[in-house]
């Protein structure tokens, strides 16, 4: 064929083929009519993903990581299909030991075994495997993810502090005596002075022979006895008014003859030299034993970002045993260094605390504290613990709690030390005493109490015992405890306590003891009475019959010797205040013997009632007025003491 024949040829079935098109485009919409059913195919993307890009685990804590199929839209089923007889496997790699092979479910936690060293770690090569073939059916989406493995959960510290007393009483620590301590000390005195005698002279024939004349040696010995008599008479004599001055030394003799029954046996009796009194004062200083405040503070230490977080935290606080090893109770601590203190109105004794994170308003204990530490979150916990020997004692803390985040709930633990100084405040103690003193003569003693250490004293209270003392009393409404309060370190504060001497005479002895945290130091300063008279040491010897006075009447006695005490002391005294008129030996001695006779009559059994009104009227001067002893009648408390007792 030619060439022209060929170019007709393909021209016309091109043509043809147009022509064809045509026909075929026109018949289009006749045939959808016809068509007899459709195939619709939907394509699904399905991924094998870790729930989690990284992971961070505790050191020696079992670890998981979910990997999960994930399909979007209507995927559920090809999801189904594709984990049908499937699992999920990896490989753990790290420096606690060489590759290890991890399996798991689809759609369920990959269990990681605990791992004790602290390093790096990664999951590699995570797929779904066909269980029956071993076959690769999806790799995962990534494929690996990085593990961080850290040494603890809980990183915790303890703090200690002493409360100061309005802190303890803020907190509701209940005190009673049980949390006092209690330091000893004891002050002796011994006192003496000379004795002023003053007796109620007799001389009288003795009538116990046949004849009524008096033999010359029995004359001798009459004679000499009233020469005796005379000279202690001569102590009553009375010196004219312008002659009663201090200073003056004059004596005069005076002589009295009183035919009396001597009143007495007189056999002969063992002379017993003179005892000095001894005047002792037991003290106790009272302190409150110091109370701690023992603060946990315990942190999440999980990496930020890992997800960990705690929740339910509680710290249990164990407090060392004495040397014994044997634990305590609060009642009998036994030689246990610490105690937990007792709170609120149950007086609750709280080993375990709640760990908490402190809420907005920043306090703990309060409603908006928080049970769960995200990670880098700290809670905290108190303590109150009571001191109860001086030292450094250690604690041990055991927290508990849950930790989240590594699959299911995990119990975890952590532990913490702690310690409390314990430093028991130290005295130096100042006992201030009168130099002199007398019987019935009221007085002050001080105890002036410094402390020397660096700790506070709280609730500090100096203490005399009365059932223990011992030559003096308390005064009527007198307490037996003076309560100071706080005294801080370098702080002095004393206690005064009224007394009344029970014993007449100087000091010439002192001794204080005391406990180990005490150092004691005297002072003794000028006994006077109330008048500002410098109280005499000397006693007064009185003639026998007073004893019965004394018996009789020994409220009215003791304020004899008051009384009497004062005006010896203002005869004895070499100068006088402003304003005390003297009174002389004699009419000290008058006085006495007026006394002497009260109880005389009392002994032949005269009634007490008219006795006593007659010396109360003696003592007023009724018999022998004397300016200086009607002022102390009148104007002191001695004499008003005396006017009321009797």
């Amino acid at each position: 064929m030619s060439r022209a024949a060929t170019r007709r040829a393909i021209g016309t079935a091109l043509r043809a083929a147009c022509a064809i098109a045509v026909l075929a485009l026109a018949l289009a919409p006749a045939r959808a009519a016809d068509v007899l059913t459709t195939l619709d195919y939907r394509v699904v993307g399905v991924a094998l993903r870790p729930a989690r890009t990284s992971l961070a685990i505790p050191k020696n804590l079992p670890g998981a990581l979910r990997v999960e199929l994930v399909s979007g839209g209507a995927g559920d089923v090809a999801a189904a299909a594709l984990a049908d007889g499937a699992i999920v496997e990896a490989t753990l790699r790290g420096p606690s030991f060489s590759a290890r092979r991890v399996v798991a479910l689809p759609n369920d936690d990959l269990v990681l075994p605990p791992l004790p060293l602290v390093g790096d770690y990664s999951l590699d090569d995570i797929r779904l495997v066909d269980v029956a073939t071993g076959a690769t059916r999806l790799d995962g989406s990534p494929r690996s993810v990085p593990i961080t493995v850290f040494d603890d959960v809980l990183v915790s510290r303890v703090t200690s502090r002493p409360l100061a007393i309005d802190e303890i009483e803020a907190k509701g620590i209940v005190l009673d005596e049980a949390n006092f301590r209690v330091l000893e000390f004891e002050v002796g005195f011994v006192v003496d002075g000379a004795t002023v005698p003053v007796r109620f002279p007799v001389v009288a024939p003795r009538f116990d022979g046949n004849v009524e004349l008096i033999p010359r040696a029995e004359l001798e010995a009459l004679l000499a006895e009233a020469e005796l008599a005379n000279a202690e008479l001569s102590l009553g004599a009375e010196l004219p008014p312008q002659l009663e001055a201090a200073g003056l030394d004059i004596e005069i003799q005076g002589v009295n003859f009183q035919f009396v029954d001597p009143g007495g046996d007189s056999d002969l009796a063992l002379a017993v030299p003179p005892i000095p009194g001894l005047v002792v004062i037991p003290g106790r200083i009272g302190l409150l034993n110091q109370f701690f405040s023992v603060m946990l503070f315990t942190e999440n230490a999980a990496p930020s970002g890992s997800g960990l977080s705690v929740r339910d935290l509680a710290a249990t606080l164990a407090l060392p045993p004495g040397l014994d090893q044997v634990p305590g109770t609060f009642a009998a601590p036994g030689d246990d260094p610490l105690r937990f203190a007792r709170i609120g109105e149950a007086a609750e004794i709280q080993p375990t605390q709640p760990v908490r994170a402190l809420g907005p308003d920043g306090l703990l204990g309060t409603v908006d504290d928080r049970a769960r530490l995200q990670p880098g979150e700290t809670g905290q916990a108190e303590f109150l613990v009571e001191g109860l020997k001086e030292g450094l004692h250690v604690m041990d803390l055991t927290i508990d709690g849950v930790l989240d985040g590594l699959g299911s709930p995990r119990r975890i633990r952590g532990f913490a030390a702690g310690s409390v100084l314990v430093r028991n405040p130290k005295f130096s103690l100042a006992f201030t005493h009168p130099r002199t003193i007398r019987t019935g003569e009221p007085y002050t003693a001080s105890v002036t109490i410094l402390n020397t250490s660096t700790s506070p004293a709280n609730l500090v209270s100096v203490s005399l015992p009365e059932a223990s003392l011992s030559g003096a009393v308390f005064e009527p409404g007198t307490p037996q405890t003076a309560e100071l309060g706080t005294i801080l370190p370098g702080e002095t504060k004393t206690a005064e306590f009224r007394l009344r001497a029970q014993r007449t005479g100087a000091i010439t002895f002192s001794q204080l003891t005391s406990d180990g945290d005490v150092v004691g130091r005297f002072r003794l300063r000028m006994g006077v009475d109330e008048r500002g008279v410098a109280l005499s040491p000397d006693a007064i010897g009185y003639p026998d019959y007073v004893a019965d006075l004394a018996a009789a009447a020994p409220v009215v006695f003791a304020a004899l010797e008051r009384y009497l005490g004062q005006a010896l002391s203002v005869a004895s005294a070499a100068q006088l205040p402003p304003g005390v008129q003297s009174v002389s030996r004699g009419a000290l001695t008058r006085r006495v013997v007026e006394i002497a006779e009260a109880g005389q009559r009392l002994r032949y059994g005269d009634a007490p009632e008219r006795v006593l009104a007659d010396l109360l009227l003696d003592l007023a001067g009724g018999r022998a007025p004397h300016a200086g002893l009607d002022q102390i009648w009148r104007e002191t408390d001695a004499g008003r003491e005396l006017r009321v007792t009797g």
